[in-house]
């Protein structure tokens, strides 16, 4: 009996230790991975744009994690976390590092003369012509955590190699591009997602979790350049 509760208690030991690393890794942003297309080619660009964002996610920036330990009763498969960047990536704000990173990619463009994100607008900055205004309300890590229905001892199958959690990223909001007088021109909506298989043998713990946030926001970002250039294009031929 004594040897089975050492078993048991390395094995707890095991699966917590592959549940804390999440807090502590830094990675970067979206803003600073993002490296954009090239110019639209538009040679008159007189009007100035603001990218706002705020965050209307179900439960904000929080994360849901509790139901994951269920896998640690018998028969059950796995259990659903919701994890969020801001959880990973301390001092982290998604919508200001969304809007930045859209602002970085519109200022590309050459649609217009200047482009600034909520992040660096200030008082100085000119009242912009146009706003695009995002409204977050996808933006996770939907993870499935796993010890395959073995409680646990299924935690040795991470060590053999099997998943420990598999799921996906992703990234959705509702875009709106205002005039100067606040009026709405035109609206869309955005979402992609990209799929995360966690290892036990990753380089870093959930590396690939929050690498998997940028492959949906590049997938994103062309996506919202044609909608804004459609929308100043028709503006203009008005």
């Amino acid at each position: 009996m004594r040897a089975f509760q050492n078993k048991l208690t390395f094995w707890v030991l095991l699966a917590l230790v592959g549940t804390t690393g999440c807090g502590v890794a830094s990675y970067e942003s979206l803003v600073d991975l993002h490296a954009p297309d090239g110019s639209l080619g538009h040679t008159s660009k007189p009007a100035t744009l603001a990218v706002v964002a705020e965050d209307n996610r179900p439960e904000g920036a929080a994360s849901s994690i509790g139901s994951g330990f269920l896998v640690f009763i018998p028969l059950v498969p796995y259990g659903k976390q919701n994890w969020t960047p801001e959880r990973m990536k301390s001092a982290y704000n998604l919508p200001d590092d969304i809007a930045a990173a859209l602002a970085k990619d519109l200022r590309a463009t050459g649609l217009f003369r200047e482009v600034v994100s909520q992040a660096k607008s200030s008082a100085a900055t000119p009242t912009p012509h146009y706003t695009l205004a995002i409204s977050l309300n996808r933006g996770s890590w939907v993870r499935y955590y796993t010890t395959y229905g073995l409680s646990i001892a299924g935690v040795a199958l991470w060590y053999l190699g099997a998943p420990e959690a598999y799921g996906h990223n992703e990234i959705g909001f509702h875009a709106r591009l205002l005039d100067t007088s606040g009026a709405e021109v035109a609206e869309q909506d955005f979402f992609a997602e990209a799929s995360v298989t966690e290892s036990n043998y990753q380089t870093l713990p959930f590396g690939s979790a929050w690498g998997e946030f940028y492959t949906c926001f590049r997938e994103i970002a062309p996506e919202v350049r044609t909608f804004v250039e459609a929308t100043m294009t028709r503006l203009a031929a008005r």
